[in-house]
């Protein structure tokens, strides 16, 4: 179900790490941890949820300012456009961190 652990065998070696499933793992390591990119951290993910808070706030108030004055509903598209932006990368952070705490907590 989950396509991020797609196979536990080694895909490719390289020098001092390992690649596995498309993750690289440390040979080190007793038990492989994953090294994750810092992009994808849940530090990261987590600022990025919180900064995209404010950003929907100042769409969505936009949106209410350029229906109340009637010159400006046509422009109405730009805090639309950045309101579903904003909502598609707070959606798609939030579900990856759920995702990713779920799997974490998992029996293995």
């Amino acid at each position: 179900m989950n396509r991020l652990l797609i196979e536990k065998r080694p895909v490719s070696t390289r020098e001092g790490t390992e690649e596995v499933g498309g993750m690289r793992l440390e040979e080190s390591s007793l038990y492989g941890k994953v090294i994750i990119p810092w992009y994808d951290s849940d530090a990261t993910m987590i600022a990025v949820i919180v900064a995209m808070v404010p950003v929907l706030l100042f769409a969505v108030v936009g949106l209410f300012v350029s229906f109340e004055i009637s010159s400006q509903r046509v422009d109405a598209w730009v805090p639309a456009a950045l309101a579903t932006g904003s909502l598609f990368v707070l959606l798609s952070a939030s579900v990856r961190l759920f995702r990713r705490r779920r799997y974490r907590r998992r029996p293995s």
